[in-house]
């Protein structure tokens, strides 16, 4: 499958082989271009990864690929899902912290710290996040990062001092 957008949609099935592999030689008008794929299983369950070299080797668990992946002749595919499994951290952390967010039995001061961290969760993923961008300029991976990452919106203030929310949009 692939992206357009933020959707993606499946181009081509592929037939698991025996001891599950997957081979997929595209050649001629079907030879598929640099980017990022995704690899859908029938039950939805899926894995990104990138295409660059001509040939390479991605062997995973279905039922959880990105930390599973294991990765042969592929620096760039390499780089990516080792960001993946660091970023992949700080996303699991989140979404527990969101869970108390939303409990009934949080308190106001509960709610405050977990906003804390959430804040300090969200400086820290753009830490490792500008780390991995700076140590593999090159890499496609990295070019689509830096496309997806929202531009910052300058702080307006009015004349006494207040923020003007209605200038930001």
């Amino acid at each position: 499958a692939y992206y357009l957008g933020s959707k993606h949609y499946i181009k081509d099935t592929l037939i698991v082989g025996k001891g599950g592999v997957i081979r997929y030689s595209g050649e001629g008008e079907e030879k598929p271009e640099s980017g990022l794929y995704l690899m859908v299983f029938p039950d939805n369950n899926y894995f990104e990864f990138v295409l660059t070299e001509s040939s390479f080797t991605l062997e995973t668990d279905i039922n959880d690929p990105v930390p599973n992946m294991k990765i042969k002749d592929s620096p760039e595919n390499e780089a990516f899902f080792t960001y993946l499994r660091d970023i992949a951290r700080f996303q699991k952390e989140a979404m527990e912290l969101q869970k108390k967010l939303k409990a009934p039995e949080s308190t106001d001061s509960e709610k405050g710290e977990v906003n804390t961290r959430l804040q300090e969760l969200n400086v820290e993923a753009n830490e490792v996040k500008s780390k991995f961008m700076a140590a593999h300029p090159d890499l496609i991976v990295t070019k689509m990062i830096q496309a997806s990452d929202e531009p910052p919106i300058p702080e307006y203030m009015t004349e006494d001092g207040e923020p003007d929310y209605q200038k930001r949009l």
